[in-house]
Order: structure tokens, then C-alpha cells, then sequence
């Protein structure tokens, strides 16, 4: 009998037929699976990327935060003190208001009395007269009186 006579070489061909067929189909997912766990650790690796590339963002933020933070209250005090400024400029407009009217007082007290104190000319020629009659007068009745 030869190895075509026998049945059992027949069922172990097409057994060894089928395992090869198997073993094509097992590499063939084998090199898929390589290729999608070279894919899943490109993933990892963009992942880790990712992570340190968000902790940086989280420490820029953390840092601008406070730069803000300083920023606001560096503001704040500046506002305080522009209303400060503004109180006290407030405070001195309404001083040289009150100066200056009081100036004015002063300025309308002072040609007051300028003008009392100023003589007329007919005031001057009614002295004089009132004088000269007097010295008159008194010549007069000084001579009589002699």
C-alpha cells in the first residue's frame, strides 16, 4: 500500500492543509495586533505628552493667576490712592474758592476805605475856607480883644 492508499494520510494532508492555513491566518493577526500595539504605545506616548504639556499649562496658569492677582491689587492701591488725590484736590479747589473769595472781600474793603479816605476837592476848598475864616476870626477877635 502506498502513503495515496491510506485514508489516514489523506485526513493528515488536509489537516497539515488546514493548520497552514491556520498559521497564515495567526501571522497575518499577529502582524495586526503588532501593528495596533505600535499604534496603542504611539497613543501612550502622545498621552504622556499630553499630561506634561497640561502640567505646564497648569503652572503657567498658576503663575499668570498670580501675576493677575498682583496686578488687581497693584490697581486697587492705585485707585485708592487717585481717590485720595481727587479728595484732596477737592478739598484745596474748594480752600482757593474760599481764598479767593475772601481776596475779594479784602479787595472790596480796601477801595472802601480808599474811597473814604480820598478827600474831594470840594471837601479841600471847604477846609481851607472853614480855615481861613477861622484864622480870620481869630485875628478879628484877637484885635478887638487888644
Amino acid at each position: 500500500m502506498g502513503n495515496r492508499d491510506c485514508p489516514q494520510v489523506d485526513v493528515c494532508e488536509k489537516s497539515f492543509e488546514n493548520i497552514e492555513e491556520k498559521i497564515k491566518v495567526a501571522n497575518y493577526r499577529i502582524s495586526d495586533l503588532e501593528g495596533k500595539v505600535d499604534n496603542l504605545t504611539t497613543i501612550n506616548i502622545t498621552l504622556a505628552e499630553l499630561k506634561t504639556i497640561s502640567a505646564q499649562q497648569l503652572k503657567g496658569n498658576e503663575e499668570r493667576d498670580a501675576l493677575l492677582k498682583q496686578h488687581s491689587e497693584t490697581l486697587s492701591q492705585m485707585n485708592i490712592s487717585l481717590v485720595h488725590m481727587n479728595n484732596k484736590f477737592e478739598e484745596s479747589d474748594k480752600n482757593i474758592t474760599g481764598f479767593k473769595t475772601e481776596l475779594k472781600q479784602i479787595r472790596d474793603d480796601v477801595r472802601e476805605l480808599s474811597n473814604d479816605n480820598k478827600m474831594k476837592l470840594s471837601d479841600i476848598i471847604k477846609n481851607a475856607i472853614m480855615i481861613a475864616l477861622s484864622m480870620g476870626f481869630g485875628v478879628l477877635v484877637t484885635s478887638i480883644l487888644k
